[in-house]
This record gives structure tokens, sequence and C-alpha cells, in this order.
């Protein structure tokens, strides 16, 4: 592995371990399955919690599994980053036990703001697909902000 391959490496490794940790991630029961620069791919199997009193997934569980793959999109290129804009439209219902599988993308990168997309798919079904702004944070603020890095 060379040291550009070995860098990248040690950051995924610790982005990994990072979002294993969060206790949000944990809460709503989010994994990550695949980070390359730029894109990541995130899975939620849902569960009872995640329905709204129709028996369907809330809309909430859909923009934060949108939200967080598009932000590990961002993470995975070694930035810090806080969501400023979002949008999302709900294309199909999903219920309880099946699988969501989200992938975030950035679309455009620039030196203050990124624009992601994801895509919320069951099986082949797309569920759900959301734009969203993120501001790249300075590097006092993200240090303030993620004091353990």
């Amino acid at each position: 592995m060379g040291k550009n391959e070995d860098s990248l490496h040690q950051r995924f490794l610790g982005l990994f371990q990072q979002y294993r940790e969060t206790p949000f991630h944990t809460l709503v029961g989010l994994d990550i399955q695949t980070l390359e620069e730029g894109r990541s791919v995130l899975t939620l199997p849902l569960t009872h919690s995640h329905m709204n009193y129709r028996g369907i997934t809330h809309g909430g569980v859909l923009m934060t599994l949108c939200d967080s793959a598009m932000g590990m999109a961002v993470r995975s290129l070694g930035r810090r980053s806080v969501t400023i804009e979002m949008n999302i439209s709900f294309l199909d219902v999903t219920h309880e036990g099946d699988l969501l599988i989200a992938e975030g993308r950035i679309l455009k990168e620039g030196k203050t703001l990124l624009v992601c997309e994801a895509e919320v798919r069951q099986k082949n079904r797309l569920v759900a697909k959301a734009r969203g702004t993120f501001y790249i944070l300075p590097e006092d603020q993200a240090a303030r902000l993620h004091p353990q890095d």
C-alpha cells in the first residue's frame, strides 16, 4: 500500500469506528456498509420503533438516513461539515422488517459548500431521494465541535 492509500485507509477505519460509536446512529440502528471518497452506503433494518401511527416508516427516519449518508460522503473527503439545507422526496412506503439501503454522494465540492444527494432503496424500489447542502467548517470551528479528533 502506498503512503496515500495507507493514509486513506487509516482515515476510513477511523470513520467506521466513529460512526459505529455515535450514540444517535446506534439508537436509530444505522450501519455503514461502504465508504469511498465522496460516497457512502448505509443500511437500516426497519423495526417497530421506526414506524409511524399508520404502520409505515416515519419520514424523520428517512430524513435521518439521507442526512447521515450524505454527511458520511462528506466526511470521506476528510472534511468536517454541518448540514445547512436539505430537501427530500418520499416516493414509496416501507414497513417493519424491510431493509433500507441509502447511498450518499457528493455532486459538487466548493471551498465552503458541498452539494450532495442521497437515494434510499428497499430492494430495487426507490423509496426516497434527497439533496442537501453542507457547510465546510473552518478548522477552529471543527475542533470545537469535534474535540475528540
